[in-house]
């Protein structure tokens, strides 16, 4: 469950949740660090700095998993789910994007914003109310697992699956986020 909270749940070192330990820290250094971070900037907390968006060996991959979504919302596809890109569909978007980052509002153009850092709570708010991509925290989660899944890094999808029931997902990328039995 640890891993969990430190990945998908944004709950690092918490020892409240039922079968969470904190990854064995004691609760004097996660305040120590906690309150370390704040006095670096008000806007940096312990929880976040483990999150899929943050995380060193996943932060490249959840940008580039947001940066498909919000591809695929610019350039026609019919929902959010992204499937797997051939080669030549991602040639083609990345050729559209090109263009599209040519244009500025000025001559009615579209100007792709990609929310500056991390992908956060924050920052999808920030992106939904300046008519950005509109997507939930826990909804690009779920996506960015589904991508990586896609990808063959399937361990996060079915660790969340095996230790979140709720958020067990079938197929991935059927639409659907049924649940399995």
């Amino acid at each position: 469950m640890d891993i969990c909270n430190l990945l998908f749940r944004s709950r690092a070192f918490k020892t409240t949740d039922a079968n969470a330990l904190g990854c064995l820290l004691p609760a004097s250094i996660t305040t120590f660090l906690e309150s370390y971070l704040v006095a670096i900037s008000p806007t940096y907390h312990l929880s976040d700095l483990f999150s899929m968006s943050y995380n060193p060996a996943l932060a490249a991959l959840s940008t580039s998993a947001f940066r498909e979504l919000e591809e695929a919302e610019i350039f026609g596809s019919s929902n959010k789910r992204i499937r797997r890109s051939s080669s030549d569909d991602h040639h083609r978007h990345r050729q559209q994007r090109d263009e599209v980052e040519q244009h500025d509002s000025k001559e009615g153009g579209i100007i792709i914003r990609h929310p500056p850092g991390p992908v956060s709570q924050r920052t999808l708010a920030m992106l939904a109310e300046e008519g950005g991509i509109v997507m939930g925290w826990k909804e690009y989660r779920l996506e960015v697992t589904d991508w990586l899944a896609e990808r063959g890094v399937e361990g996060l999808s079915e660790l969340i699956g095996c230790t979140m029931k709720g958020l067990k997902r079938k197929g991935g990328r059927d639409g659907e986020g049924s649940s399995q039995g």
